[in-house]
């Protein structure tokens, strides 16, 4: 398939893609696919795909293994990933179903869940925390506890 992609950064480019599977994750659903610009696996949020055409090329099932192996040696294009440890309310217990893998969750006495997460540290991750509002605690990384809190802080004093 072709189309044209906006990254977040609303940035446009022309991807070739080899379809391997539709992802639903945080409220969006995802393409993941074989880009053959990239020479990677990707995932392009479906919303962001404009001009989409499937093509009559064919292609062979790749050994994503070896390619996720070449792909993620150490390089200085690589995010650095994090584990975070938090503790979600169980007022959010529709997301914690809908966007965590059961052996990422721990049901707590209290009701609350205990979720421990692996994901590149960016803007995104530092967000996607932020929407669980006063739902969520970051139990670990310290670092990251002190990036939200400053966000938090620009936030709260945008508006008082």
């Amino acid at each position: 398939m072709e189309f044209d992609y906006y990254n977040s950064y609303g940035d446009k480019t022309f991807r070739r893609v080899e379809p391997i599977q539709l992802w639903f994750r945080s409220r969006s659903w995802y393409l993941k696919g074989f880009c053959l610009g990239k020479n990677d696996v990707r995932l392009f949020k479906l919303t962001r795909i404009k001009n989409f055409v499937v093509t009559e090329e064919e292609f062979s099932e790749r050994n994503l293994l070896k390619v996720y192996i070449e792909q993620n040696e150490p390089s200085e294009r690589n995010y650095k990933a994090v584990t975070l440890m938090l503790k979600i309310t169980s007022e959010m217990t529709y997301r914690i179903y809908d966007d965590f893998n059961e052996e990422q969750i721990i049901k707590n006495d209290d009701g609350s869940f205990t979720v421990t997460m692996t994901e590149p540290e960016d803007n995104w991750l530092y967000g996607y925390i932020l929407s669980f509002g006063e739902y969520i605690e970051i139990l670990e990384p310290e670092h990251i506890k002190d990036i939200v809190k400053e966000k938090a802080r620009k936030i709260f004093n945008k508006y008082f």
